[in-house]
């Protein structure tokens, strides 16, 4: 049985969900253990190295369900406390529905081929990074590939890296 309650803007369920969420801001990324997940919104145990950062910062996300199969989303930060962090799921723009992260996503992409100056744009915008878990074959070729860069993207993906 699913019960319910609201709180702030984010309906939570009390089912319990066997998931993890992987956060992306600026740069950086954390990994943490889902609380309860609902249809608008999600709770997750605060990572020890979370910044405290204000109600309305927006993140990238990456939801890990117990079969593994990573969800892309978008998310906006509604509560931060020692705890626990409360997030609430955001539309995107239509402009971010042009970024090539959400085309990896709306097209389920599996397999791609750039240059290694595309690549590391890829890699630099925090959407498009967390986009790249899904990926399983990656062909990066046409100039010389950094092995910095094949550090970076193994980081960002377990995709197979074939130059």
């Amino acid at each position: 049985m699913i019960q319910e309650s609201v709180s702030g803007s984010v309906r939570r369920s009390r089912h319990p969900v066997r998931a993890t969420v992987q956060l992306v801001c600026a740069g950086q990324r954390w990994r943490a253990e889902v609380l309860d997940l609902s249809l608008t919104g999600f709770r997750v145990m605060r990572p020890w190295d979370f910044p405290d950062a204000p109600p309305g910062w927006t993140t990238s996300i990456v939801l890990i369900p117990g079969s593994g199969e990573g969800i892309l989303a978008t998310a906006e930060l509604t509560r931060c406390d020692l705890a626990e962090l409360g997030f609430r799921f955001v539309e995107p723009s239509a402009e971010d529905e042009l970024r090539i992260a959400a085309l990896i996503r709306r097209h389920g992409v599996t397999h791609m081929q750039c240059t290694p100056s595309m690549a590391r744009m890829i890699a630099m915008d925090e959407a498009a990074r967390a986009a790249l878990g899904g990926l399983s074959y990656w062909m990066i070729g046409g100039e010389p590939l950094p092995g910095a860069l094949v550090a970076d993207l193994q980081e960002a993906t377990d995709a197979a890296v074939e130059n």
